[in-house]
């Protein structure tokens, strides 16, 4: 009741209940990551963008599909 009972209550409740789970699975898969990509991450000299982008989203989406599939 705090957003309402139409569309936008709705969506806004779902997105609150989603995203606990996405974000503690993210978290999860960007520290699986092998620390030897970090450190080719370090040598290349990534900043963060660059980590973010091209090693950590990748490395972590296998464990961010977990969480939408137990759903």
């Amino acid at each position: 009741m705090w957003f309402g009972g139409g569309e936008a209550g709705k969506v806004v409740f779902i997105a609150l209940a989603a995203f606990q789970p996405a974000l503690i699975n993210t978290w999860q898969g960007v520290s699986g990551i092998p620390r030897s990509y970090r450190e080719l991450a370090d040598v290349l000299t990534f900043g963060w963008f660059d980590f973010a982008w091209i090693i950590a989203i990748p490395g972590a989406l296998p464990q961010i599909s977990r969480a939408c599939i137990r759903r």
